[in-house]
């Protein structure tokens, strides 16, 4: 037997047209040299065809005395496609798309036949007949395309999954799943995805008029206080999702004080909404309603002692019920001790996040163990209210300034003495608030009890 040249590129030989012999070389454009063969084969562009004509493939072969134009025995190159010039068979580097169901017709999923290499962006299909059976009695509609499958159709009330339009390939098949949304009132389009108006009507009144902007239901909407909005004499006291006709006096009804929003933050139904301004007297001229005179308020203080700010809300509430907090430090609407118009205000402390509010000022959470210590004085989201409603912002140390508390993401590094026998003493203390990519230098000199009458040294 004689070997074959492992190569198409160095081939020692001669030609019909050059009886020296020297080295040549075989090269075929946008292919790629596999093997040799005992007969011709086409250029192989899918691993199917490879499998087939694989057995025919040699790499050495017995010589005969069959006679050529040059004395020898035939052997021919087989080329694979290699569109990208790599030297690697395409068919070998070749990625595919599949589109799952998850849950849908089978039948009604796209396909995709098209051969990607890594790196590549395809486009999915976003429109055609993707379909899926009636659930709970009603349609159900396709949302787009996700990474992961979603283990449930989606309702109104939910937040739609991340829909993706494309892909990126890695160096395997990918398969993207489709997601389903009830359509409650069959007009086509999952419920989950219907966006809802929110709207500001101002009663009567003059100024300006806040944007009307849309949302999904369940999103948690700033409402919008603007500063120059008047009716006569009477004074802004806040918004309603009902008409309140009348200017509130002194002594108004609870029933009505109630329908008042009594918070900044107004969770979007599943449902258009309009806010109407609400009308109070104000005889005294003090810029508040009459009414609110005796009510109680809330207080909040930034606790940051490089830059102390109060902020006394302007809702007014009645002793002994609840009323919600804002739910963070960046949207706080009131007046300050320095400035009495009503407007809203943001806490900020350098180096840290907001983490709730407590009935007193609490040092800056460092550790989870300091968390832990302190986490029964967090308010939660309402507090019941008393004749004094002043809370304290509550932060963590975060100093990466990447948004997230450190004691969240910190990591620990803890000395284990990895006594032989006996004791060890001197041991460091564990560092509990290391942040990722921190330097902490070791410290400590242990000392070990002997052993077998042998001293043990660190």
């Amino acid at each position: 037997c004689a070997e074959l040249a492992a190569s198409a590129n160095a081939l020692y030989g001669s030609t019909e047209k050059d009886a020296s012999i020297k080295n040549h070389t075989f090269e075929k454009d946008g292919a790629t040299f596999i093997g040799w063969s005992l007969n011709r084969h086409e250029l192989v562009d899918s691993q199917d065809k490879y499998e087939k004509i694989k057995p025919e493939l040699v790499e050495q072969v017995t010589p005969s005395n069959k006679t050529r134009t040059l004395t020898g025995n035939d052997v021919y190159a087989v080329w694979a496609v290699d569109e990208n010039r790599n030297n690697i068979p395409d068919y070998e580097e070749w990625v595919h798309l599949s589109y799952e169901a998850n849950g849908g017709k089978a039948n009604t999923m796209p396909s995709d036949l098209n051969n990607y290499f890594a790196g590549t962006n395809a486009a999915l299909v976003q429109h055609g007949n993707m379909s899926h059976e009636v659930a709970d009695g009603k349609p159900v509609v396709f949302l787009g395309w996700t990474l992961q499958p979603a283990d449930h159709i989606y309702e109104r009330e939910e937040t739609a999954p991340a829909i993706i339009p494309s892909v990126t390939f890695g160096s395997e098949d990918m398969t993207v799943y489709a997601a389903w949304g009830y359509d409650a009132d069959r007009n086509g389009k999952a419920d989950v995805l219907k966006d809802y108006t929110l709207t500001y009507d101002l009663n009567g009144g003059s100024g300006t008029v806040p944007a009307q902007d849309s949302y999904k239901a369940g999103a948690r909407v700033h409402i919008v206080h603007p500063e120059d909005l008047a009716k006569g004499k009477a004074v802004f006291a806040g918004w309603s999702t009902e008409p309140i006709e009348q200017i509130l006096k002194v002594d108004p009804d609870i029933a009505m004080l109630r329908k008042i929003l009594a918070t900044d933050e107004y969770t979007m139904p599943a449902a258009n909404v309009t806010l109407y301004a609400v009308w109070a007297e104000d005889l005294d001229g003090n810029t508040l309603p009459d009414y609110a005179e005796n009510a109680v308020h809330i207080q909040y203080h930034s606790n940051n002692e490089k830059d102390e700010q109060t902020v006394l809300c302007p809702h007014h509430h009645i002793i002994h019920t609840k009323a919600v907090l804002s739910s963070n430090a960046q949207y706080l609407y009131g007046r300050t001790a320095q400035d009495n118009e009503i407007k809203n205000h943001s806490f900020k402390k350098d180096k840290a996040v907001f983490v709730g509010w407590s009935k007193e000022k609490l040092d800056d959470i460092r550790t989870q163990t300091q968390y832990a210590q302190i986490s029964g004085s967090l308010l939660g989201s309402e507090i019941t209210l008393g004749e004094n409603n002043d809370v304290y912002a509550v932060w963590a140390v975060d100093e990466n300034e990447n948004g997230v508390a450190d004691y969240r993401e910190g990591v620990q590094l803890s000395y284990d003495a990895n006594a032989q026998s006996g004791t060890v003493s001197g041991m460091p203390k564990n560092v509990e608030n290391g942040i990722p990519g921190d330097k902490i230098t070791l410290t400590g000199s242990p000392e070990h009890d002997p052993v077998d009458g042998k001293a043990v040294l660190f």
